[in-house]
């Protein structure tokens, strides 16, 4: 497995998300009457490998035992562990769903016809057209849709809040064509695990440089996690891919993207894997699995067997990004480079549950 190559060239990131950046963050959420997909060139470069700015930020959603978000609690009801160690938070902004600011700023839809066969895929797009024309087509959170082929990534750079426009769009997008044979084996695992998790860090890359948070919903069960080959790597290798994870873990708090996957499987089997990897040789392929890194994120995974039809599964989604709280901490001084620090955010209020990243890496 060559997941360390995260943290080399990146081959298919995403580049300039298909217009500049000024343009990304000051386009309206209105309707666009004619969405398109632009293929992104390749980027270089490499990003997150440690938290160097000494201040940790934590965007959290709190739910009841029924599953409600809940808004009404203040500063004094939050208490921040960083390894087990509370810390004195800097700066909190509270819940409220008449702020649109504790909203995600946009939605990402990312379609996966890399890991997802045709007959599935084309369940999905029923199923995404569902939900887009709910409410009339008038979507909560400006939307666009990303498009993971085997070529690499196109986007759809305009949000837009007309799911219609959306619904129309995705009969016009072409079949895709696999280059990457199921045949090839094991072989053909790694690539797919590796071009979907170049995509992914190359979607965080880009969602940093714009503000607020952000919700990037990835269809499919995702790519290998490697589990059914033989974990025998080198130490070279087992070093890379903690690297990779540590980029992925900290893209993912620093670009305030919420990581969710409808058709993950369940949230209990997937838990096992957020566990703390402090050395390189902690590591397994399932670290970097979906399911894994959207629990990280402080999103969740649905099972499709429980979770009724796909619009179903993707409104859950949506609801479980906000109304959210934010807060900042000053992080402990690392004792070594790409320190591990798992993360736990404890409540007041008994039987309440909170959704936000589970660790990140620091380093002097």
């Amino acid at each position: 497995m060559r997941i360390g190559q995260l943290c080399g060239v990146l081959a298919v990131l995403v580049a300039a998300m298909g217009c500049a950046e000024a343009t990304c963050q000051n386009a309206p959420p209105n309707p666009v009457p004619n969405p398109v997909l632009l293929p992104r060139p390749t980027q270089a470069g490499t990003r997150f490998a440690t938290d160097v700015t000494g201040l940790v930020r934590l965007d959290m959603v709190v739910t009841d035992a029924a599953g409600k978000v809940v808004t009404d609690l203040g500063p004094g009801d939050f208490t921040v562990l960083d390894n087990g160690q509370a810390q004195k938070v800097t700066v909190f902004h509270g819940a409220s769903p008449d702020v649109p600011e504790t909203m995600p700023a946009q939605m990402i839809l990312v379609i996966d016809t890399v890991n997802t066969g045709v007959i599935q895929l084309g369940l999905q797009r029923a199923g995404m057209q569902r939900y887009f024309r709910q409410n009339g087509g008038h979507l909560a959170l400006p939307t666009s849709i990303f498009w993971l082929t085997d070529a690499g990534l196109k986007v759809q750079p305009k949000p837009t809040t007309d799911g219609n426009a959306l619904a129309n769009f995705l009969d016009r997008i072409d079949p895709t064509v696999h280059t990457i044979r199921n045949s090839a084996g094991g072989q053909a695992s790694i690539e797919k695990m590796e071009l979907s998790l170049r995509s992914l860090l190359g979607i965080l890359t880009n969602l940093e440089k714009q503000p607020g948070r952000k919700l990037v919903i990835w269809t499919g069960v995702g790519w290998p996690s490697m589990a059914e080959l033989p974990h025998v790597y080198s130490a070279r290798t087992q070093q890379l891919n903690y690297d990779g994870l540590r980029e992925m873990t900290n893209g993912l708090r620093e670009a305030r993207v919420t990581l969710c996957t409808p058709d993950g499987g369940d949230e209990f089997y997937s838990r096992r894997f957020l566990n703390p990897v402090t050395t390189a040789d902690q590591v397994v392929g399932a670290n970097l699995s979906l399911p894994a890194l959207a629990l990280s994120s402080g999103g969740i995974t649905l099972n499709p067997g429980n979770g009724g039809q796909l619009e179903t599964r993707l409104a859950q989604s949506v609801a479980s990004a906000g109304p959210f709280y934010s807060l900042v901490f000053k992080a402990p001084a690392a004792k070594h480079a790409a320190e591990y620090h798992q993360l736990a955010v404890k409540v007041s209020r008994p039987g309440l549950k909170v959704r936000t990243n589970a660790a990140y890496f620091a380093g002097p």
